[in-house]
């Protein structure tokens, strides 16, 4: 069975394993909504990667670089889909 990586963390919660939040995003303003903290009061935004046919290989944590990043993976992917991803730190549950 193959499953892509917005299905994956639902499959690990059923076993009780946490993954990165993930989602397929279609504009940088998604990507950069996306790296919204939910519940904060400050405008900070939490560090994320976009993947596509290419990947971007350090977190991005300002809506320019998001910008740029999405900019650059969207000529990439032509019509193809870019995952967002939550950045997580190793052993961070």
């Amino acid at each position: 069975m193959t499953i892509d990586a917005i299905e994956t963390p639902k499959a690990l919660k059923h076993y009780c394993m946490r993954a990165s939040r993930s989602k397929f995003v279609d504009s940088a303003e998604d990507a950069s909504a996306f790296a919204e903290r939910r519940a904060a009061r400050d405008p900070r935004l939490i560090p994320i990667l976009l993947r596509g046919a290419v990947s971007t290989h350090a977190p991005l944590r300002a809506e320019e670089a998001i910008r740029q990043a999405y900019e650059r993976l969207a000529l990439a992917a032509g019509e193809g889909k870019i995952l967002v991803q939550a950045v997580t730190g190793v052993g961070v549950r």
